[in-house]
C-alpha cells in the first residue's frame, strides 16, 4: 500500500473511531468494560455533557484486533477500558497478551474477526451484539 493510500485509510479509520465513540460510551454504561484486577473503578453518566471529556482523560478505546495487525475502529473491535496502554485495564491487556487473548480482549490477526469472538465484559462472556 502506498503512503498516500495508507494516509487515506488512516483518515477514514479516524473518522470511524470518532463516529463510534459515542456508541462505545453508551454501550459502556459509564464504566470500564474490562474490569481486570487493575480496574480504576471510575463510573460516569454516559449521557452527561462531560462524558466525552471524562473518557478522553480517564479511559481509552482499546482495539481488540490491534490496528498494527489490521484492526479497524468498527464498534465490534472496540472496548472502553480505563487507563491508557500502560495503565489501568488497558495497560493490563497489553502487559498480559496471552491471558487477554483467552479473555477475548485481544484478537489474533490470524483468527476469526472480532465480531465473531466472544469477550469477557465485566465478568460476563458476550458478543458485541449482546453487549449493546
Amino acid at each position: 500500500m502506498t503512503s498516500q493510500s495508507q494516509k487515506v485509510k488512516n483518515r477514514a479509520d479516524e473518522r470511524l473511531l470518532a463516529a463510534n465513540t459515542p456508541l462505545l460510551i453508551a454501550r459502556s454504561e459509564g464504566m470500564c468494560e474490562v474490569g481486570s484486577e487493575m480496574c480504576a473503578g471510575i463510573v460516569f453518566d454516559p449521557e452527561s455533557d462531560v462524558a466525552a471529556q471524562i473518557v478522553q482523560e480517564c479511559f481509552s478505546r482499546h482495539h481488540r484486533r490491534l490496528k498494527r495487525q489490521g484492526g479497524t475502529s468498527e464498534l465490534d473491535n472496540l472496548v472502553l477500558a480505563c487507563g491508557s496502554g500502560t495503565s489501568g485495564c488497558h495497560g493490563w491487556i497489553h502487559r498480559n497478551p496471552q491471558r487477554s487473548r483467552t479473555l477475548g480482549w485481544l484478537v489474533s490477526a490470524h483468527g476469526p474477526a472480532p465480531e465473531h469472538m466472544p469477550w469477557l465484559r465485566r465478568g460476563v462472556w458476550t458478543l458485541r451484539e449482546q453487549a449493546a
